[in-house]
Parts: structure tokens; sequence; C-alpha cells
């Protein structure tokens, strides 16, 4: 290695990076949700009883009204509850991008297999505590 070596040019500088873009479809604004779903989630968000709120919580199926439920209440276990039982990839990114809270963005990026950035969420807001 000589002094000059770092200013040639790289033989790998001239090819174009290939970034992978992923298409995303959109999410449906008005999705049909049934008002048991509803019930579901008042009892999941206004109930005293954490256990309550906890069996509620695992209780609902439609995943937009557990992705609406991990993005915004204030408990961590229901928002961690919700969180897991969003399987559609759309909503996941949609929770990781767009969610409160930084636990939930983390375990959505994690349940996506984006390790890097659940890690840069936790380091990142960690260090504000």
């Amino acid at each position: 290695m000589g002094f000059f070596d770092r200013f040639k040019k790289n033989k790998n500088a001239n090819k174009k990076v290939k970034r992978v873009e992923r298409k995303r479809k959109a999410i449906d604004k008005q999705p049909d949700i049934e008002e048991s779903q509803l019930a579901l989630r008042e009892i999941a968000v206004n109930s005293k009883n954490r256990h309550e709120r906890a069996q509620a919580t695992d209780s609902i199926t439609n995943q937009y009204v557990a992705l609406d439920i991990a993005k915004h209440v204030t408990d961590r276990a229901i928002r961690l509850i919700a969180a897991n039982k969003i399987q559609d990839e759309d909503l996941l990114w949609d929770a990781a991008e767009n969610a409160e809270f930084y636990d939930v963005r983390s375990f959505a990026y994690e349940r996506l297999g984006e390790n890097n950035k659940s890690i840069a969420e936790i380091v990142i807001n960690q260090k504000k505590e």
C-alpha cells in the first residue's frame, strides 16, 4: 500500500448500486370492521382493569383494529400484544414508520427483518431517557 493508493479510482465506483425498491400497496382507508371488533377495541382502550384490556386485545382478529391499538395505546404490554397480532406486511410497515412509541416501531421493524433499524430505534430512544 503506497501513499497514493488512496487517490486511485475504485474499480467498483462506476457500477450502479441496485437497490430493491419494494412496491407497497395502499392501505385501505375505510376497512369493513365488525361491531364486535370495535367493542373489543373500546374495552382494550378504556378498561381500568389491565387483565381485561389484555384479554380484549388478545381476542381481536381484525388487523386494522390491532394496528390502531398498537400505534396509539399508552400501555406498553397492550401495544405489543396488538403489534404481535398484525400479520400483513404493509400494515407492519405502517406501524414501523408511524407508531407513536419506539417499542412498537422497533418490534415492527424486527418482524419485517429490518434488524438494523430495530436496533437503531432502541439506541436512539434510550439515549433520550
